[in-house]
């Protein structure tokens, strides 16, 4: 690693201290963001996504993940203290998500009715769940917020027009 090299990255990881600190230590759910911010700073970075596989003593977990990567394909990532308690390296996949085929695993959010993934920014993970949670909103909110009747022959009169 030249001197030049090891200048930018302690000035990486100078930013991403900042960027913990700024964050009150608190980086689950913001590696997008940080990622992207980053790039900001560091116009010779690139915003990558896919997946990281880390572990706890107990088993393997694969998240959803964004990080920095240089030129030279080098990994820099403003969030990886999440992952401090990993047992083994941090493993980086690279996903192409201009890829349509790829965009189609990537999941995109949560379903609104049960929690299981959703792609291709979906807000229901299937038909019966859509119908599930419209059913339940068209029981709960009419009786929850009811709707003004007329309070005098005059005003249904004028509610008609």
């Amino acid at each position: 690693m030249g001197l030049s090299t090891t200048l930018q990255q302690d000035t990486y990881a100078a930013w991403i201290r900042a960027y913990v600190l700024s964050e009150g230590g608190f980086l689950r759910g913001k590696c997008g963001f940080a990622a992207r911010r980053m790039v900001k700073c560091f116009p010779e970075l690139r915003v990558a996504a896919g997946f990281v596989t880390w572990a706890i003593p107990s088993r393997p977990i694969r998240d959803q993940h964004w990080w920095c990567v240089t030129k030279d394909g080098t990994i820099v990532d403003p969030t990886a203290q999440q992952f401090e308690g990993s047992i083994v390296p941090l493993v980086y996949e690279e996903l192409d998500l201009n890829d349509p085929a790829t965009r189609e695993r990537v999941p995109t959010g949560r379903c609104m009715n049960c929690a299981r993934d959703c792609y291709n920014d979906k807000k229901f993970c299937s038909d019966q769940c859509l119908e599930e949670t419209t059913s339940h909103l068209n029981r709960v909110l009419p009786s929850t917020y009811p709707v003004p009747q007329p309070s005098s022959e005059g005003d249904a009169e004028k509610a008609k027009k």
